[in-house]
C-alpha cells in the first residue's frame, strides 16, 4: 500500500484551513454589501419608492447582502477551483476551455430566457426597475460562475483515467476528497439559490406595496429560483455521476458482490455497504436534497415569514 504523502488527494490542504480566508471573505462581503445597496438606492426609479420607503429599502439592504456574499464566494470558487485543479493528476486546457465555455453558455441562456420575457412585457414601474439594476444580476451570476465551473472541473477529475492509475487506498482517498470539494461548492450555491428567492420576494414586496393591483405573480418569485435550482443540478449532477461511476469500481474492486448463496453472503454485503458508504456512492442525490431542495426553501420560508413577504 503506498503511503499516504505519496497520494495526488493529499496534496493541498483544504481552503477551510487558511488563516487569511476568513477576515478577507469578511472584507469583500462589506464591500460588496455597501456597493450594491448604495447603487439600489441610487437608481432613478428609487425615487418612485418614497411612499414605500422602507419596504424598498428592506429589498436594497437584502441585495446588498446577495452582492457582499458573492463577491465573497467569487474567492472561495476561486480558492476551491485551483485546489480541484491540483488534486487531479493533470489539467489539460481543452477540457478547461470547453468546460468554461459551457458555464457561460448556461448563464447566457438563462438570461436570454429572462430578457425575451422582459421584453414582451409592457413598461411599468418593475420593468424600468429591472432595466436599471441589470447590473446587478449579471454580477452576480459572474461570481457564481466558477462554482459551476468547480463542478465541471471535478468531472474532469472523474473521467481522467490518469487521476485514478493509483492504488485502491490513493483511489478511495481522491473520492472522498473530491465529494468534499464537491459539497463544498454545493453549499455555498445552495446559500446563492436562498439570498436569490429571498431578494425576488422582497423586491416583489416592495412593488405591490406601490401598486397592490400591479400584476405581480407570486409564482415569478418560485420560477427564479427553480430556474437556478435546475442550473446546479444539471451542473451538480454532470460531476456527481462521473464520481459515481469511479466509485462503484473501487466498490466492485474490493468488495465484489457476492454469490447468493455463499454462507458469508451477510458479511460480505455489510464490507460492501461499509466501502459503498465511505466513498459515497448513491449519496450524491441524498446530498443535493438535503442542501438544495430541502434546507434552501425551508431557509427561505422562515426567512420570508419573518419578514412578512
Amino acid at each position: 500500500m503506498a503511503e499516504t504523502s505519496d497520494c495526488h488527494a493529499n496534496a493541498p490542504a483544504p481552503i477551510d484551513t487558511a488563516a487569511w480566508l476568513t477576515p478577507v471573505l469578511a472584507g469583500l462581503f462589506i464591500i460588496g454589501y455597501t456597493a450594491g445597496s448604495i447603487f439600489v438606492r441610487s437608481v432613478p426609479i428609487a425615487a418612485r419608492f418614497d411612499p414605500v420607503r422602507t419596504q424598498y429599502d428592506l429589498w436594497a439592504a437584502v441585495v446588498g447582502s446577495l452582492c457582499g456574499y458573492a463577491l465573497s464566494a467569487a474567492l472561495y470558487f476561486g480558492c476551491a477551483v485551483v485546489e480541484i485543479a491540483r488534486i487531479g493528476a493533470r489539467v489539460r486546457m481543452a477540457p478547461l476551455a470547453v468546460a468554461c465555455a459551457a458555464v457561460l453558455l448556461a448563464l447566457v441562456a438563462v438570461f436570454a430566457v429572462f430578457s425575451i420575457a422582459e421584453a414582451h412585457r409592457p413598461p411599468s414601474t418593475d420593468s424600468r426597475l429591472a432595466s436599471q439594476t441589470w447590473q446587478i444580476s449579471i454580477g452576480v451570476a459572474i461570481c457564481a460562475s466558477p462554482g459551476l465551473l468547480g463542478f465541471l472541473m471535478v468531472r474532469m477529475i472523474a473521467v481522467d483515467n490518469e487521476s485514478w492509475m493509483e492504488d485502491g487506498f490513493c483511489r478511495m482517498r481522491l473520492v472522498m476528497r473530491v465529494r468534499m470539494e464537491l459539497r463544498r461548492l454545493l453549499n455555498v450555491l445552495g446559500a446563492f439559490l436562498t439570498l436569490i428567492v429571498i431578494a425576488t420576494g422582497l423586491r416583489r414586496r416592495a412593488l405591490l406595496s406601490l401598486d397592490p393591483h400591479a400584476a405581480l405573480p407570486s409564482d415569478a418569485v418560485l420560477l427564479y429560483g427553480l430556474v437556478f435550482a435546475v442550473l446546479i443540478a444539471l451542473f451538480f449532477i454532470s460531476a456527481s455521476s462521473a464520481l459515481d461511476v469511479r466509485a462503484a469500481q473501487i466498490v466492485d474492486e474490493f468488495a465484489p458482490l457476492p454469490q447468493p448463496d455463499v454462507p458469508e453472503l451477510s458479511e460480505a454485503l455489510s464490507r460492501r455497504n461499509d466501502l459503498a458508504a465511505l466513498v459515497g456512492l448513491g449519496g450524491s442525490w441524498r446530498t443535493f436534497q438535503a442542501v438544495v431542495v430541502v434546507a434552501a426553501p425551508l431557509l427561505t420560508a422562515l426567512i420570508a415569514s419573518a419578514t412578512g413577504t
